[in-house]
């Protein structure tokens, strides 16, 4: 990256000339086509998760540039916060006309301080929604012009696009000449396929996704294990109630009520059972340790966050904390993250069971969680995956965004082709697939392995579904 010779001062008034029609600023770019999966009968067969991932983060980027067409900049060097308090001060606001939020500018012209830069960002964000409360994720549009010296930033950049689904842009400051400001353009930041592959190979693999199956037991006028009429219903409802809040919470995975065969009754008592699933951080963060400390191994799957132990702890991830290397190396608290993540899944399931669960009679109901570990690890327990009525199934965060685009893309080959090189048939509106833990079982082995290991479906998996 070429030195930039002016100070942030004189990029910031030089920007602030352009407050009327900020987008002329911006150079010219042309983002990445999109993959196409429907321009022939074959080409369904190349999709896979990291595909569906980049069309769904290029078209969320194109978004924001088409927003940023008409923003107005109203604010330079604007201080936030009341009078009498510490000041923090935003670089730029502005507003786009005809789209809700307000736009939050930051300039940074180095590495050492564009690391601050998101922090910087969601500080002005808290800010501005103390003085408009309820305001919505969305209500506030992030854009960061900086030259992106670090790999810290580009990691960010698209942790808060998938995970956190911000509204964020970054644009690099590019002199055409070095010396003339006038020169100034700013040029977007287009991450790439071999970026995003790298992104969601560490995250989406099936010990990353943490289960917890909370049960209630048995109540003869209303809680049955009998698969029909209102039963499934209600069960459905347990699961719909735990999605939200796996939404609320920010965690990305899926829910499903299901109830042990009528046969094991007397084995278990609790024969209601709702299934939570949720990618767990820390697993995820020891993949990408392992993969960019051991770039010759790639190949190689990487050990578990728990084979590991005592090899890595949080001194590796966050390394400002070597100063008290002492207290890591007594106790791993890494670890203990990673195993202790499953809790946040326990009480949300406890906390819908229960809110489903009261009655006017004063039945009580009893409930407990009675599994927890990986997916991998639950689905090779008959018990608990096998023997088992299975009902609607839900997707949250990142993993419901990832089952609707292969889903739009199935239908969409569907209606072109009349057929399907992977399921022999479907059902007639895709509100019913959205939904069936049959074919969402075909979108996780899509996202864990692709679609060259995928089973077929036939159409009397569908109608058992």
């Amino acid at each position: 990256m070429t030195r930039i010779n002016f100070s942030e001062k004189e990029i910031q008034e030089h920007i602030w000339k352009y407050k009327d029609d900020f987008y002329e600023i911006i150079g010219e770019f042309e983002l990445p086509p999109l993959y196409q999966f429907n321009h022939n009968e074959q080409s369904i067969e190349e999709l896979t998760s990291d595909k569906i991932l980049f069309n769904i983060i290029i078209e969320r980027i194109r978004n924001i540039f088409e927003d940023l067409q008409s923003l107005r900049l109203f604010g330079n060097e604007v201080s936030l916060g009341n009078i009498g308090e510490t000041k923090i001060r935003a670089d730029f606001l502005g507003k786009a006309e005809g789209i809700p939020g307000i736009y939050i500018v930051e300039l940074k012209k180095d590495g050492q301080t564009e690391r601050q830069a998101f922090t910087e960002l969601l500080a002005y964000a808290n800010q501005i929604n103390a003085k408009f409360p309820s305001h919505s994720r969305d209500d506030n549009v992030f854009i960061l012009i900086c030259p992106m010296y670090g790999k810290t930033i580009e990691d960010a950049f698209l942790q808060s696009l998938v995970f956190d689904k911000r509204k964020i842009c970054i644009l690099h400051p590019i002199f055409e000449d070095e010396n003339e400001i006038t020169s100034l353009k700013l040029k977007p930041h287009i991450p790439s396929l071999e970026d995003i592959i790298h992104f969601s190979s560490n995250a989406f693999k099936k010990r990353n996704f943490d289960v917890l199956v909370y049960s209630w037991n048995n109540e003869e006028t209303h809680w049955n294990p009998k698969p029909e009429g209102q039963n499934i219903v209600d069960m459905n409802r347990v699961a719909g109630l735990a999605a939200q809040l796996m939404e609320e919470k920010g965690i990305h995975g899926f829910v499903y009520p299901q109830q042990q065969w009528p046969e094991f009754n007397n084995l278990l008592p609790n024969t209601n059972k709702l299934v939570l699933v949720g990618l767990n951080p820390y697993k995820i963060a020891s993949d990408n340790y392992f993969r960019i400390n051991n770039p010759e191994l790639e190949h190689l799957e990487p050990p578990s966050l728990f084979e590991i132990n005592d090899e890595i702890n949080l001194t590796n991830i966050l390394p400002g904390l070597g100063k008290h290397n002492d207290i890591h190396t007594d106790w791993n608290y890494f670890t203990d993250l990673g195993y202790n993540w499953v809790s946040n899944l326990h009480h949300i399931g406890q906390k819908a069971v229960e809110a489903c669960t009261i009655n006017r009679m004063g039945v009580k109901i009893h409930s407990e969680g009675v599994f927890g570990g990986s997916f991998d690890q639950y689905e090779s327990s008959n018990i608990e995956s096998v023997y088992v009525f299975q009902y609607d199934l839900r997707p949250t965060g990142v993993i419901r965004e990832l089952y609707w685009e292969v889903t739009r893309h199935d239908y969409t080959h569907w209606s072109k082709y009349g057929s399907h090189p992977f399921y022999g048939d479907a059902f007639g509106w895709a509100i019913e697939n959205t939904e069936s833990y049959l074919l969402f079982e075909t979108f996780l082995r899509i996202m864990f392995y692709g679609r060259d290991n995928e089973a077929d479906i036939d159409d009397e998996d569908i109608q058992e579904d």
